[in-house]
């Protein structure tokens, strides 16, 4: 019995987990966790974060391959925050996208190609900033959960 519980439980994982990857593709837009000067949550940022709590590392590098743009910087911005091995390569790549996608850090963004989407991602790693949102999302999942869920 505690096998079929585990097995559901993991079906469930994945199938919440792929809901929130539609969900983020549809939306496309990159943002940072908080946005503007309400200090609202991101839904991209936290269905993100979602996301990474519950995949291994294997699975943040396969979103390097993503049909996704806004999937592929996402992974890319946690790999370079934790020192990822492999990273070159991957950066490699993004600097010749030049395809647009809609950025946003705290307030300030707008539609640009993904090659100087890289710049400004760096601010993401000062002082740990994006540890702080991966624990700050821990911590109040529950309250956050809708929110990241809604199409809206």
């Amino acid at each position: 019995m505690a096998s079929f519980h585990g097995q559901c439980q993991s079906k469930l994982e994945t199938d919440s987990i792929e809901t929130v990857k539609k969900l983020l593709r549809k939306n496309g837009r990159v943002e940072s966790f908080y946005l503007g000067a309400s200090a609202n949550p991101s839904k991209q940022c936290l269905r993100f974060l979602f996301i990474l709590k519950r995949a291994g590392i294997d699975e943040i590098e396969a979103l390097m391959n993503d049909s996704s743009t806004c999937l592929r910087v996402y992974a890319y911005s946690y790999l370079r925050s934790i020192d990822y091995n492999g990273l070159r390569k991957v950066k490699l790549a993004l600097q010749k996208d030049s395809s647009r996608i809609y950025f946003i850090s705290d307030c300030v963004g707008g539609n640009t190609e993904v090659r100087y989407v890289l710049k400004r991602i760096k601010q993401w790693e000062i002082n740990g900033k994006f540890e702080k949102w991966v624990t700050a999302f821990a911590e109040h999942e529950n309250y956050w959960i809708n929110l990241l869920m809604a199409e809206k």
